[in-house]
């Protein structure tokens, strides 16, 4: 009996939803259809498809080189118990066999990138290949659910679990301590620029993990926020700056503006960061911390002999030491 293929997406728990949450929720489906379940409980942070951007399926019959399902999925259903039908389209568990299940969030078929389905040779899994280029702003994301494999014949949802495919990078600058402890203070409105070697790479879905295969080497730069989404690359090809630097001195009738612009560039260097690998799904705080040796954009020592360490020398007397000393 041939069914409609539906997608059951839940809109209203990307933030909070648990496993256990999800298996709560059971549609009323007949023997031989097929539903999927978006766990997005590993998927919590700006723009990580929490908006139910559609997204795009695959489908692979264990043992077969031809793809079962390669369409994209409409994935905004107006309340929890909706479904959403594709139209014109009609699929049907294939008997006993296991089917591998993959899908990417947002489905990238626009200018920021492409996703391609491989077909393999016979008895190989087929492979699914993105090409993402990170937008210029920086702040849209990319999520891939990991493989599930589920036997046919079966009325049972199949779980999507999503996980970030980007490295996320949040930047911060501040003051060494002595330097506060000598009256400087820093302006809370900064900026910074993050210089990455890759902007786009290819993936393959059918990995045991998550890992880009290749990255096309096209340099980004991306300025104007603390926090910043990236491909995952090499960490010594990323290099940090701060920009719009404002260090004072002294405090209220008494502060004045001690220094005024950008700071040189730093490029991470081996052992910065462990591995020397920025690796998906994993966050990196970054901290730029300014001392009395830093050098602003054209080089040159910021406080360049302003910072002194000075001395006085008084006679000990020794009279008023008490005796018993440890």
């Amino acid at each position: 009996m041939k069914k409609l293929f539906y997608l059951m997406a839940v809109t209203g728990a990307f933030f909070s939803c648990t496993n256990n949450d999800a298996d709560t929720f059971t549609p009323n489906l007949q023997s031989n259809e097929i539903s999927f379940k978006t766990l997005r409980d590993k998927v919590v942070s700006r723009n990580a498809n929490d908006s139910a951007s559609n997204f795009q399926v695959y489908g692979n019959i264990a043992g077969q080189s031809a793809w079962y399902i390669n369409d994209v999925y409409a994935s905004k259903p107006t309340s929890v118990e909706d479904s959403v039908s594709i139209d014109g389209k009609v699929y049907y568990w294939p008997g006993v066999q296991d089917i591998n299940f993959y899908a990417f969030a947002p489905d990238m078929k626009d200018s920021k990138g492409a996703i391609t389905a491989v077909t393999a040779t016979a008895g190989a899994t087929p492979s699914v290949k993105l090409s993402y280029t990170v937008p210029q702003a920086a702040n849209m994301d990319l999520t891939i659910a990991t493989p599930v494999t589920q036997n046919g014949g079966t009325s049972k949802i199949v779980p999507l679990k999503f996980q970030h495919a980007l490295s996320k990078i949040t930047l911060k600058i501040e003051l060494a301590e002595p330097l506060k402890q000598a009256g400087y203070s820093m302006s809370d409105t900064i900026g910074s620029i993050i210089y990455v070697g890759n902007t786009g790479g290819n993936i393959d879905a059918a990995a045991s993990t998550l890992a880009w295969e290749t990255l096309n080497g096209t340099a980004g730069t991306y300025k104007g926020d603390s926090t910043y989404m990236v491909m995952p690359q090499t960490a010594t090809d990323v290099s940090v700056e701060g920009t719009d630097i404002k260090i004072y001195c002294g405090t209220g009738a008494n502060k004045i503006l001690f220094f005024k612009g950008n700071l040189l560039k730093y490029t991470l260097k081996t052992g910065d960061i462990k591995g020397d690998k920025l690796e998906p799904g994993k966050w990196y705080n970054m901290i730029l911390t300014i001392s009395d040796l830093s050098h602003d954009s054209g080089n040159q020592p910021i406080f360049n002999g302003k910072i002194k360490f000075t001395s006085q020398v008084a006679d000990w007397d020794p009279n008023s030491i008490p005796v018993d000393q440890p």
